[in-house]
């Protein structure tokens, strides 16, 4: 009786909250909600006739499981970032050794029910063995109905988090090449895109990308529905003395993404606002981030597309403070500056950890604990990527101090943050400039 209670209630208040939706937003929002609910039926209607047969097949998996293990997992399509780099580990890991069971075995993948990129989906089925999700879902629903089902799960990075340990923690992107590839006719057509750009073949160029609450919320509308996500957002001017350098070292710095807040306001003709130009494409956003010198970004999800072509990673205003700590030996990032509201001092890392700050994934764990994040001074973002410009040429020359104060940083930092060895670096004129973080007088 609590249950049925519980699901009236629950039932009761999906349908106040759509009822407000529909007169906050009006007329464009019954309309949305309207064919989103004609898509569900669809799918339940197919769902009606496919269980019956999952049930059957599910049965079959167990029965000759003693030769063949089939394995089913859903790719989470929705989301650039799980999309790009999850099934890129999952296929290192495999190359590595990991997680193979001890018989033949089948995977059989899924796309989720949306899709973000579907570029990328294009080329994760030469990769990946994808079925139909109205196929795959019924399988995964009654599998996971019966004891065992482990068994018939793919070891994914989103649901086995000792599968995700075990890549990290032996390197698997750094120990094999990317499972996405272009076609020659693909290459040929970005390389077109990228000439009418103004960016010539042969030149070189970096990305970047500003995190801004725009994408999700007309991507997947709703009042509020991605609030929890605005302490990750930066102001994307900040970056503009940074890449004002880096074209001055004669490269193009092409802004990122396909919903933006601001329009880019530069006059510098190597400064290329893709992200609110024609050229902004599915396609387009794959095929820059793999063939850019570097990824400048503060830590979204479209930075992982880069991350899975093995391109170096350079991160700004990271929040929450060391998310990505084991990833790659080429990843350089500074984080944001945490204070109490009202309290222009900086916290230091010492206090951050001591109060678990650091494990904030929601603007209101902030606002509770009575904290606001400052984000990344253009001074040290520009000061990273002339670091990480000149890392990756070979042209760095780091200071008596850096190695003090980056071991200092690490000895500060909690051993759970990372799955095994530390290979990231925080940026070196960072610490030199704050080291009243590290508990240090300036």
């Amino acid at each position: 009786m609590n249950n049925i209670t519980h699901k009236l209630h629950s039932s009761a208040n999906r349908a106040i909250k759509h009822y407000n939706d529909i007169r906050a937003l009006g007329t464009a929002e019954a309309i949305r909600k309207a064919r989103k609910a004609l898509l569900i039926m669809r799918f339940e209607l197919l769902y009606l006739f496919a269980y019956p047969f999952a049930l059957l097949t599910v049965l079959c998996f167990r029965l000759i499981r003693p030769w063949l293990i089939i394995r089913l997992g859903i790719l989470r399509s929705e989301r650039i970032g799980h999309f790009s780099i999850h099934p890129e580990i999952y296929l290192s890991g495999l190359d590595c050794g990991l997680e193979y069971p001890n018989k033949p075995f089948l995977d059989i993948w899924s796309l989720g029910r949306y899709t973000s990129n579907h570029q990328l989906a294009k080329m994760w089925r030469r990769s990946l063995r994808i079925w139909p999700y109205w196929i795959v879902w019924p399988l995964f629903r009654i599998n996971a109905s019966f004891a065992g089902h482990g068994i018939h799960c793919i070891p994914h990075t989103d649901l086995n988090l000792d599968f995700r340990k075990a890549c990290i923690s032996q390197d698997v992107l750094a120990r094999t090449n990317s499972h996405l590839y272009f076609t020659a006719s693909e290459k040929e057509h970005g390389f077109r895109c990228l000439n009418a750009m103004g960016v010539a073949h042969g030149t070189k160029y970096i990305c970047f990308h500003g995190r801004d609450s725009r994408y999700l919320q007309e991507t997947y509308p709703g009042p509020g529905n991605w609030s929890y996500h605005d302490y990750r957002d930066v102001n994307i001017h900040n970056y503009l003395p940074a890449v004002e350098e880096l074209t001055r070292r004669g490269y193009v710095a092409v802004r990122m993404g396909s919903k933006v807040r601001d329009r880019l306001t530069s006059t510098n003709p190597n400064i290329v606002d893709y992200a609110t130009s024609p050229h902004q494409s599915d396609f387009m956003d794959i095929f820059l981030s793999a063939h850019c010198e570097f990824f400048l970004s503060s830590g979204s999800g479209v930075m992982c597309v880069s991350m899975a072509f093995r391109r170096p990673q350079v991160i700004i205003s990271e929040a929450p403070l060391c998310t990505n700590l084991d990833l790659d030996s080429s990843h350089l990032f500074i984080p944001k500056l945490y204070r109490k509201i009202g309290n222009p001092r900086d916290m230091t890392y010492s206090e951050i950890f001591a109060t678990h700050a650091h494990k904030f994934f929601e603007s209101q764990d902030y606002s509770d604990a009575g904290l606001e994040l400052i984000e990344s001074y253009p001074h040290d973002i520009l000061d990273l990527v002339i670091e990480a410009e000149e890392r990756y040429r070979g042209a760095w020359a780091p200071k008596p101090e850096d190695d003090e104060l980056q071991q200092r940083f690490w000895v500060i930092c909690p051993n759970d943050l990372h799955s095994g060895p530390i290979r990231s670096k925080i940026g070196a004129s960072f610490l030199r400039n704050h080291p009243h973080l590290l508990d240090l007088l300036a």
